[in-house]
């Protein structure tokens, strides 16, 4: 992404966000799928501002955009207590899967990081409402 960016940080409170709006539309993410939101957020932002939120350096890869700062947050948001990390066996493979919801504490709305602009948070919780956990087509929404 072009423009300046804020510094590199890692996000467990973006995670935080992208998890609770989901959760309010009956939705749980998989951790891949909180990293295309963050990744919505960041160009979204960009966009609104000229700056991204996390100054992350994305690449695309076979499935969609990915910066390891991403999944770090994930993992930190775990870590701290801000989500929770649930494992279910799959159907389809041996390895399990993980699904991620606020916990009990963390339900309040009121939460929004500072930093994330109200256009952005409007456009980011719309496409959280349509695509929850199948964001597979949501980078259509960032427009033009």
């Amino acid at each position: 992404m072009e423009g300046s960016s804020a510094p590199t940080r890692l996000r467990p409170d973006l995670v935080r966000w992208i998890v609770q709006r989901a959760h309010e539309h009956g939705t749980r993410l998989r951790p891949i799928q909180v990293v295309k939101f963050l990744y919505l957020a960041d160009l979204l932002q960009a966009r609104t501002t000229r700056s991204t939120l996390t100054g992350w350096t994305w690449r695309f890869w076979d499935f969609g955009p990915y910066c390891v700062e991403s999944l770090d947050s994930v993992t930190q948001a775990i870590q701290q207590d801000l989500v929770e990390a649930e494992k279910r066996p799959s159907k389809f493979s041996e390895n399990d899967y993980t699904l991620l919801h606020p916990r009990a504490t963390e339900m309040e709305r009121a939460f929004v990081p500072e930093d994330l602009h109200p256009a952005v948070r409007g456009h980011l919780e719309a496409a959280i409402k349509q695509f929850g956990g199948e964001p597979a087509n949501f980078l259509d929404v960032g427009g033009g």
